[in-house]
């Protein structure tokens, strides 16, 4: 979880009381003061999902960016992880994450780009709403079934 305020400091420096009560705080946000001693392999997915947002909070970042911040994590942790996400972003910090599925992210989003091949085939960005549901990926590729014509 220190690692998070090397940034702040230098590799060789011991941690000062200011950085323990950060690190302390990026526990407190994300719930895992109890398991601050655990081994990360001891933690559940979405337990250790909730240190690395922790550690990425020590660094007082501005912006947060995740790649599939939900991906091998089980469903009820996944809405209690969106729900972090929501806070973190009601408290002024910046999300930019990548998905596959919104799923339980869909209630925080406030913009959405979907991309195909690379290109930008849709985007919303509803004023201080969540974001609908974008065109399905058959939709967006244009697939269809051979025999039942559109598979969307």
């Amino acid at each position: 979880m220190s690692t998070g305020r090397l940034a702040h400091r230098s590799p060789f420096q011991w941690l000062k009381r200011a950085d323990r009560e950060i690190v302390t705080r990026s526990l407190e946000q994300v719930d895992l003061v109890g398991r601050a001693d655990w081994p990360f392999r001891a933690l559940s997915g979405g337990q250790k999902q909730r240190v690395l947002i922790a550690r990425a909070l020590a660094s007082e970042p501005r912006l947060l960016v995740m790649d599939e911040p939900l991906a091998g994590v089980d469903l009820h942790s996944q809405g209690g992880l969106a729900a972090l996400l929501g806070r973190l972003r009601d408290s002024g910090l910046g999300l930019l994450v990548v998905l596959h599925e919104r799923g339980p992210m869909a209630d925080i989003l406030t913009r959405s780009i979907t991309l195909c091949d690379g290109r930008i085939v849709d985007h919303e960005a509803p004023a201080g709403a969540a974001c609908v549901d974008p065109p399905t990926t058959p939709d967006v590729l244009g697939l269809t079934d051979p025999i039942a014509g559109s598979i969307a």
